[in-house]
């Protein structure tokens, strides 16, 4: 949907460096949807792209107490599969429980 939208792989820093900045913030960890396609190539790439930014972030930010990098979620109905081999530790997986 074209009014739900998150960042660009290279604006993840640039935002988590703002939201250190503020007192009463935690980042607890990353989230993303991959592109509603049939290609489970392009669904996998999009999880592997997170996953790799995530370690990235948790890395980075190991010490510093705003960011505690726990979550990672990926991965709904249709490709929680693929979300879990590629490091998700978050679903969504209401339409199949809710069908």
């Amino acid at each position: 949907e074209e009014q739900k939208y998150g960042l660009a792989p290279d604006q993840v820093f640039g935002l988590i460096e703002e939201i250190c900045r503020l007192e009463h913030v935690r980042i607890q960890g990353l989230m993303t949807m991959a592109p509603f396609v049939d290609d489970q190539d392009v669904i996998r790439q999009c999880f592997k792209d997170l996953k790799q930014i995530f370690d990235a972030v948790k890395d980075r930010y190991v010490k510093h107490p705003s960011v505690e990098m726990k979550y990672l979620s990926m991965g709904m109905t249709a490709d929680f599969e693929i979300a879990l081999e590629e490091g998700s530790t978050m679903l969504r997986v209401g339409r199949a429980l809710f069908a």
